[in-house]
């Protein structure tokens, strides 16, 4: 800690000496210095443009969340082949809201054209996306210093004016096509007037103009909506949110596109999943499999050692899309954070017991036999006969020993389906 302060007291010295002034070289806002990488030329080129405009130097403004983390987005928003580029900031005169500008390329420099203020001090996310044919809109989700507050605005840009479109308070959104008519829709969780109540919107293009077209009620057990997230199986297409339960735990509910409209899923029970998904360790949140299948876990059996209590478990992995059941059977270690996949056969077979080491566990048949030995060790550690499995976070890695009793065809699915949490 004594080294941390002297070296940052050294670098707040040598910017002094150099003459500037450390509030504007950090932006104003220290820890997204910290967080923020270098500048490239395109940012920097934009932000010598902002400043010119302005007359002063914005604080830029780094998205919380989402895939795009850059404050400057290059993109072509009105379709004529050229892009532009979108920054977000704060400027002392303008106060604390985020602003957003639109700049043009012009020969070798930006050139501001339009800019609008947003409806919050932070940005959770944003993305560009197709809400209608041969367009583009701007989607930016706002939000308070702690998240807690969230807005969605959906902004075009034609004429060189940005228009904003749409914009709803919400807790989530999700911008996917699950019509399945290469045109994406708005989704959005958010609560009623009625404490606790939860529900989901739908938004798309109608005519040119954007306007809900359906509204779902959510699981009344949700006291808030934290994740939306696309699922598909086959040629099924549908949503899973993820709430917060009065207890502080996760839980979710499924949601079938079907001619059109969102359905309770599955029809027969609409409840099953969130009952299935209640009470979960943190570390079994819902994961997305390469071919953008989201899978729900289920806890099969606790699988408690004299060493470890609420570590391991016994658990299932369901597709709740699929036409006939589709489920994975596999072992957790919700404290390393690792899962690794079993073979069908040994469901409700194999016991777990603590292992020889630290940190090691080991799987036997209903004869007692061992099946395989597994450890989580230091990266670099070197484990003889053992077989890394994958690497972890933390500089850890995931090693297996598998013993006679466990067949070639075995261990190869216990290999493939190892995977961090």
């Amino acid at each position: 800690m004594k080294r941390f302060l002297q070296c940052a007291a050294c670098f707040v010295l040598a910017v002094m000496l150099a003459g500037c002034d450390l509030s504007v070289s950090m932006g104003g806002n220290v820890e997204e210095l910290l967080r923020a990488p270098q500048p490239t030329q395109l940012q920097s080129a934009v932000q010598k443009a902002l400043v010119s405009y302005l007359g002063e130097t914005p604080q830029m403004k780094y998205p919380r969340g989402g895939e795009e983390l850059s404050p400057i987005l290059l993109r072509d928003l009105d379709t004529d082949g050229e892009d532009e580029a979108i920054a977000f900031f704060t400027t002392e005169k303008s106060g604390s809201n985020v602003c957003v500008a639109v700049l043009e390329q012009v020969e070798d420099t930006w050139e501001v054209v339009c800019e609008t203020e947003g409806l919050s001090t932070e940005i959770s996310q944003t993305q560009t996306v197709t809400l209608r044919a041969d367009s583009v809109q701007l989607v930016v989700g706002y939000a308070n210093s702690n998240l807690t507050d969230r807005y969605l605005t959906i902004y075009s840009y034609r004429d060189g004016t940005v228009v904003q479109e749409y914009q709803q308070a919400c807790e989530a959104f999700l911008v996917a096509d699950l019509s399945g008519d290469d045109i994406s829709e708005v989704y959005l969780a958010q609560s009623t007037a009625q404490a606790g109540s939860l529900t989901l919107e739908a938004v798309r293009d109608m005519g040119g103009s954007l306007q809900s077209v359906q509204t779902v009620q959510l699981n009344s057990s949700f006291l808030h909506c934290t994740q939306l997230l696309q699922t598909i199986s086959g040629r099924a297409r549908g949503l899973v949110v993820s709430g917060q339960l009065a207890s502080g735990s996760q839980a979710q509910q499924l949601l079938r596109m079907s001619a059109g409209k969102l359905t309770h899923w599955p029809s027969s029970d609409p409840d099953r999943v969130t009952e299935r998904t209640m009470g979960l360790p943190e570390a079994l949140a819902p994961r997305t499999t390469a071919g953008g299948t989201v899978l729900l876990a289920h806890v099969e059996a606790r699988a408690d050692t004299e060493n470890a209590t609420r570590r391991y478990y016994f658990v299932e992995w369901d597709d709740y899309l699929a036409a006939e059941p589709a489920r994975e059977y596999g072992v957790a270690d919700v404290q390393a954070g690792y899962y690794i996949r079993l073979p069908e056969s040994w469901r409700d077979t194999v016991t777990l017991e603590d292992g020889p080491w630290q940190n090691s566990f080991v799987l036997r048949n209903e004869e007692q036999k061992a099946l395989c030995t597994v450890r989580v060790v230091e990266e670099d550690a070197t484990v003889g006969q053992y077989e890394k499995l994958l690497s972890l976070e933390g500089g850890q890695k995931v090693v297996i020993f598998f013993h006679d009793s466990c067949t070639p065809g075995e261990a190869l699915t216990l290999r493939a389906g190892a995977h961090a949490l």
